[in-house]
């Protein structure tokens, strides 16, 4: 049975990439017979995405609470805060709260060197941004 993915844009149609995903939007519906990494699962559901069907993964963490990122890959955890090439960043907020969540479980140094490299990078985009608006920067 294939994984249905429903869009929270009422009718979209068009063609959508995920990492190593990618999906055809038909008036607001995909499908697809790959398997939906816990991952996956867990950014569709934070974008406002319905998933369902018996190929999506299922974990207690992709349906209830917080993202804990000691119940995913580090794959999957940089997915979800928006790292991973493609993906768009969480709130502000929620990268801190999920990077010390990190911090204090598993502590995997790969993940937590990317989300810092990730997050040097927003914080000199907003930097340059707020220098040029406020006449700052001589």
């Amino acid at each position: 049975m294939a994984t249905t993915i429903k869009s929270p844009q009422e009718g979209y149609t068009g063609t959508d990439t995920y990492g190593p995903l990618t999906l055809e939007f038909k008036d607001g519906v995909a499908t697809t017979d790959e398997t939906l990494s816990a991952g996956h699962k867990a950014y569709f559901k934070k974008l406002g995405f319905k998933v369902s069907g018996s190929r999506a993964q299922s974990t207690e963490s992709a349906d209830e609470g917080p993202f804990d990122p000691s119940k995913h890959s580090v794959d999957e955890v940089l997915a979800y805060l928006g790292v991973a090439e493609g993906h768009d960043p969480v709130i502000a907020g929620e990268f801190e709260r999920v990077i010390q969540a990190e911090e204090d479980g598993k502590n995997r140094s790969t993940l937590l060197a990317a989300a810092a490299e990730k997050k040097a990078e927003w914080d000199a985009e907003n930097t340059g941004n707020s220098e040029n608006t406020e006449g700052g920067g001589n």
